[in-house]
């Protein structure tokens, strides 16, 4: 035991030493003596190739913790009241919990997961579910995200809910014609709609979007956040429905 303490003495002497070496100028170090520092941390880690995984998983762990920390404050700024004025807000305003969606209009899965969101959302009266555009497939889809954030500024409740799932049910590729027909077809007044479309604040919002699916750190669609937590993929509504009952249990995902 005491052998081992002078050793790690002495690897912290020598790895200190090496690090003043590397930042002191070459004439303050002997380039010899820098070379037998160098030979001893050297051979000791050749020799006890533990410690450089040791040293990983933990460098590993931490950097996990740290991208946890960011994603629970993210999900928190997501579920918010300032953060829905970026998104669309469905179900009830006024709702005890929030769960919000991220979605794409050529997303397949979103697609899928419409029927079981309409089903919990006219299920349960006190979700506030809230839609966030978050284009990621194809450039078509930003075109679609603007239009939908656009139609947002006019259309709500019921009017922008059969907007949205008409657009995202559409066949083929979903992008700006598409989703001008749909907003027609929905009430839109197209001329504000053009107005709207080529705004600063709607593009802000877009970007507002893509900023909190960044610190989110999210990779797919459909991507919901609800209590504490990120929920990928098209989850199915037994799944949805037992998250809804935990956050409102407990305040998160798993009680």
């Amino acid at each position: 035991m005491r052998a081992l303490r002078r050793l790690c003495r002495s690897l912290l002497a020598a790895a200190c030493v090496a690090s003043f070496a590397a930042s002191a100028p070459a004439a303050e170090m002997p380039q010899e003596q820098r070379a037998q520092i160098e030979s001893v941390i050297r051979d000791y880690l050749v020799n006890n190739p533990q410690v450089l995984k040791d040293a990983l998983a933990a460098l590993e762990a931490h950097q996990e913790k740290e991208q946890r920390a960011v994603v629970a404050e993210a999900v928190r700024d997501v579920t918010a009241d300032a953060a829905a004025r970026d998104g669309i807000v469905l179900g009830n305003p006024e709702g005890d919990i929030t769960l919000v969606e991220f979605f794409d209009y050529n997303c397949g899965f979103c697609k899928k997961a419409l029927g079981d969101i309409e089903a919990l959302v006219k299920a349960d009266p006190r979700i506030r579910f809230v839609l966030h555009d978050f284009p990621i497939l194809r450039s078509e889809s930003a075109d679609a995200a603007l239009v939908s954030i656009a139609a947002g500024n006019q259309l709500s409740g019921d009017k922008y809910y059969r907007f949205h799932s008409d657009l995202l049910l559409s066949k083929g590729v979903v992008g700006k014609e598409r989703a001008l027909e749909v907003a027609k077809a929905a009430g839109a007044d197209m001329k504000r709609l053009a107005r709207d479309i080529e705004s600063e604040a709607v593009r802000q919002k877009l970007a507002r979007n893509m900023q909190a699916g960044e610190r989110l750190s999210l990779t797919g669609t459909p991507s919901f956040i609800a209590g504490d937590s990120v929920i990928p993929g098209a989850v199915g509504l037994e799944t949805l429905q037992t998250i809804v009952a935990s956050v409102r249990q407990c305040g998160k995902v798993t009680c």
